[in-house]
């Protein structure tokens, strides 16, 4: 079965729920449920400097359901998870799910990412084809594979997001919420999909891609 997303594209519905530290998935109560699409704002708060900042990802009618703490200021500010320094995802309550070490690209530039899980286990990493078109791949650490792949037009925040078999899962486009006037992306998952792994994703994404 496929879902219609935006522009009529089909997003690929999955065929299964997951557990704990399943393969490929990084927070499994962020899985969306089987027969449903999750919709949500994401808002454009990143930028490819050093930030330290909270915002809250908020469902189309402005409800929060997770946080996003930009922690990157560094020593002797105090990290905000496992001595590293990067994009937390939390619970609106305050509990860690799944972070983005951003330190080697606010560094050096390198446009490698690593995603941990709550625990600090290495999850993946958010990378960034070297050859034209650009392209990002979040890559399983051990075997290689492709976990999601996203491409488009980052400039305007229009990207598909697509699993390792090639499937549409994920669509983003500019939106304007009638919450805010700030400027928010909508973002589109497919069933069975591991939302934080988009979200953490396309924030990574915005900040190596910010001038």
């Amino acid at each position: 079965a496929t879902h219609i997303g935006k522009r009529g594209q089909r997003l690929r519905v999955g065929s299964k729920m997951f557990g704990e530290g399943e393969h490929g998935v990084l927070v499994p109560s962020l899985v969306v449920p089987r027969g449903k699409e999750f919709l949500f704002a994401l808002k454009s708060a990143v930028t490819g400097q050093r930030q330290m900042e909270r915002f809250s990802m908020v469902d189309p009618d402005n409800k929060p359901f997770c946080s996003v703490l930009l922690s990157e200021d560094g020593p002797p500010n105090p990290s905000a998870f496992h001595n590293m320094y990067g994009i937390l995802l939390e619970t609106q309550s305050g509990e860690t799910l799944a972070f983005l070490n951003t330190e080697d690209f606010n560094k050096d530039g390198k446009t490698i990412c690593p995603i941990h899980r709550k625990d600090g286990d290495l999850f993946g990493h958010l990378t960034r084809d070297r050859d034209p078109p650009v392209r990002y791949n979040i890559i399983a650490p051990h075997t290689g594979d492709v976990l999601l792949s996203f491409h488009g037009d980052f400039a305007e925040q229009a990207v598909n997001v697509h699993n390792g078999h090639g499937q549409l899962v994920a669509t983003t486009e500019r939106h304007a919420f009638s919450f805010a006037l700030d400027r928010y992306v909508q973002v589109r998952v497919a069933p069975c999909v591991d939302a934080s792994l988009v979200m953490l994703g396309l924030l990574g994404i915005a900040k190596m891609e910010s001038d």
